[in-house]
């Protein structure tokens, strides 16, 4: 992201395209990853894995997304939708 604001408009094209590929090759590298018999997920145990990845994925994922279509003004309102509705559903669930 910070190339792309760094190189301007020339050059977009070109890191549009890593940009896809480098998270592409995350995508399969997180896939490929993921097994029964990794040390890490054993350390943090299967509950906290499976709850914690696919929300943190989701998360850098949408970060990515809000920059393509927004830029920067895109990034700040989807941290400020997501700061909003993590404070919503925890007032919610705290409150019976």
């Amino acid at each position: 992201m910070l190339l792309l604001i760094i190189v301007g408009a020339h050059n977009q094209i070109t890191l549009g395209f890593l940009l896809g590929f480098s998270i592409f090759y995350h995508f399969v590298s997180t896939k490929h990853e993921l097994h029964r018999q990794q040390t890490d997920l054993i350390k943090a145990g299967f509950l906290f894995t499976l709850l914690f990845l696919p929300c943190a994925n989701l998360f850098c994922y949408g970060t990515l997304f809000a920059f393509s279509v927004g830029k920067i003004d895109g990034v700040i309102n989807y941290l400020s939708l997501v700061y909003f509705t993590i404070t919503f559903f925890s007032k919610s669930s705290s409150n019976p």
